[in-house]
């Protein structure tokens, strides 16, 4: 699914590009950068994962004190499907300002693996982004009428997210389905965008979005609840580039 996810992408991109070289032309478009826009885009993404693991606050053992382990850095590599609409003013001859609020369907995927020795837990798992939305605001500068080179800055959330664990502790084993929290975080980023007529534009842009940490509830198995024993926290950072067609009413 990842790869196929990737060829859309990367099909998408270069169809846009292709498209700049025939359509735009040598004189300026007659309308202005103010109005309500629609666009749909395709492009690529890695989520950086940092993952720590602790002994529960609870549990009676001396041998877990202060045993912990962390990795920082869990990358995993995807393609996504974006969606976004918005509302853009011209407010003087060079400068644009904007709202806008997207959605991406994502193909997202990281592998972990953490180990306690001193507790002889050991974790296995994969966690999987389907899902993700934003809201935000620009400011644009532009160079020639038709191009505007801006900035972006807002808040973004995972959602949909599903981890699958494989969780040993000694000689206990079991394989189940963790619930990973909906993470909320602040964005940023820039672009460009090229006008081709007065309704349609192509966008190119680059985000980052820190969505800070959350606990990861592993699940009950036969009685026993597994965050009586461990602690999970997942903190995902989420790099993604992409281009779109935009249209302007």
């Amino acid at each position: 699914m990842i790869k196929v996810f990737q060829v859309f992408a990367l099909s998408f991109c270069a169809v846009a590009l292709c498209a700049t070289a025939a359509l735009a032309g040598p004189g300026e478009l007659t309308g202005g950068w103010t109005g309500v826009h629609l666009s749909i885009g395709a492009g690529l993404g890695q989520m950086t994962t940092e993952l720590r693991a602790a002994p529960d606050a609870d549990l009676n053992d001396p041998g877990a004190a202060g045993a912990t382990a962390s990795f920082d850095g869990i990358a995993a590599n995807g393609a996504s499907l974006n969606f976004s609409a918005g509302v853009d003013y011209q407010f003087a001859p060079r400068f644009v300002a904007g709202a806008f609020i997207d959605y991406d369907v994502q193909d997202l995927e990281t592998n972990v693996d953490v180990s306690i020795p001193g507790i002889g837990v050991r974790a296995d798992g994969r966690i999987e982004v389907n899902r993700s939305w934003a809201i935000g605001g620009r400011i644009g500068y532009l160079p020639s009428a038709n191009t505007m080179i801006f900035a972006t800055a807002g808040i973004a959330q995972l959602g949909s997210t599903e981890a699958h664990l494989s969780l040993a502790i000694d000689t206990f084993h079991v394989d189940a389905r963790a619930s990973v929290p909906t993470l909320t975080g602040a964005f940023i980023g820039g672009g460009f965008e090229t006008r081709l007529t007065d309704h349609i534009s192509l966008r190119g842009e680059y985000r980052y979005a820190d969505f800070g940490s959350g606990d990861v509830t592993l699940p009950t198995v036969d009685g026993t609840d597994l965050n009586d024993f461990v602690s999970l926290r997942a903190a995902p950072a989420l790099h993604t580039e992409r281009a779109s067609v935009v249209y302007r009413f």
